[in-house]
């Protein structure tokens, strides 16, 4: 997908989507970086009463095994070891799975935006259902109005819909 935005020229405008003063040649915001490793920043807010920062030594005890802290993220501590307010906890493959479609969501409104090319627009997708669906059973679909059909237009997206499946005609 970054292939593709880069190719098409909306690059800047999908990486804005995480840190507004994104420009060419940056590193990827962070939110992106943390997407393709498969982890979640998390925070030192709600460590058990007396932990006040993450270690190099006590983070995986804390967050579980392959958590890490990133030597060059802000720390503290220039007597005795580092500690930092931020580390970063493996995702879990459900959570990686659901996170990219996520980002696919936000690449298609903005690949449409920037292109043209049609958002199938995936709205409270069943991510788990729609991965388990064999892919020659997903197609694009066009309707018109049958003539004389009566429906209504929906203000948020500008669609018409119908109360029933005879108002449209599958478009050839």
């Amino acid at each position: 997908m970054l292939a593709e935005a880069e190719r098409d020229g909306f690059t800047e405008n999908l990486m804005k989507y995480w840190d507004r003063d994104w420009k060419q040649g940056d590193p990827l915001p962070e939110g992106v970086q943390n997407l393709l490793e498969g982890v979640t920043r998390k925070s030192t807010t709600g460590l058990p009463k007396g932990t006040k920062f993450y270690t190099a030594e006590n983070v995986e005890e804390l967050l579980g095994p392959g958590s890490f802290v990133r030597p060059e993220d802000e720390a503290t501590g220039s007597v005795g070891p580092r500690r930092w307010f931020f580390a970063y906890q493996k995702d879990t493959p459900q959570e990686v799975q659901r996170k990219r479609f996520e980002f696919y969501k936000t690449f298609a409104a903005m690949r449409e935006f920037s292109t043209g090319r049609f958002d199938p627009l995936f709205y409270l997708s069943d991510v788990e259902g729609l991965a388990a669906t064999d892919p020659d059973q997903i197609a694009v679909l066009k309707f018109k109005p049958a003539p004389g059909a009566m429906g209504f237009q929906m203000s948020a997206l500008g669609e018409w819909r119908t109360t029933t499946g005879e108002a449209v005609e599958l478009e050839s």
